[in-house]
């Protein structure tokens, strides 16, 4: 096929069968560069949005050559989802016909901005803006305090850690099972947390 540089190229490089890249593409788009499913998943191997920008986040460096604006191209949709294909192939257990993909479990992390190179645009509209309301710095140090208190009250809940997991895992379940069908239907896809 016309895709024969690439498919031999990505096959070789992320250590995954000829053929089942051609199986995945003929299933998925019928070679079509430029198929769309029902569900937005786009190109020779159906990739969505989503997908894409995790599998980048997988790659490394490597991964932010290309973006999703590229998809159609041949050789990006073969490479994005040939080491999707890769990563899959390493997480089956033939025996148990399950994939298993393992999820890291939520943490907190904190953004410290450089306020002093940060420009607000029309701080009257700001979050802190009440029109005539005039405050002394001493209330503005409580309120900026008070707020900092149920922000942190908030992200230190345990109930927020675990709709995080559960999002985590919800999201990742769509992008690893409909590839894991189109691969194998006989497949289970099941979530573990690191």
């Amino acid at each position: 096929t016309e895709y024969d540089q690439y498919v031999e190229k990505y096959a070789m490089m992320y250590d995954v069968d000829e053929d089942l890249i051609y199986a995945v593409i003929k299933t998925e788009s019928n070679f079509d560069p430029k198929a769309v499913s029902g569900a937005n998943a786009k190109g020779l191997m159906q990739i969505q949005e989503d997908t894409f920008k995790w599998v980048q986040t997988k790659m490394g460096v490597e991964g932010y050559m290309y973006n999703y604006e590229q998809i159609f191209e041949p050789e990006v949709n073969i490479k994005y989802g040939t080491y999707l294909l890769s990563m899959l192939l390493e997480m089956y257990d033939e025996d148990e016909k399950t994939v298993t993909v393992l999820i890291p479990h939520t943490e907190l992390q904190y953004i410290n901005p450089d306020l002093e190179s940060t420009q607000f645009e029309d701080p009257e509209r700001g979050l802190l803006a009440f029109g005539d309301i005039k405050l002394t710095p001493e209330e503005q140090n409580e309120l900026a305090k008070s707020v900092e208190a149920s922000m942190r009250e908030r992200l230190d809940s345990e109930d927020l850690y675990a709709a995080a997991d559960e999002f985590a895992v919800m999201k990742t379940w769509e992008i690893f099972q409909p590839l894991v069908t189109a691969v194998s239907p006989e497949y289970k896809v099941e979530m573990v947390f690191e």
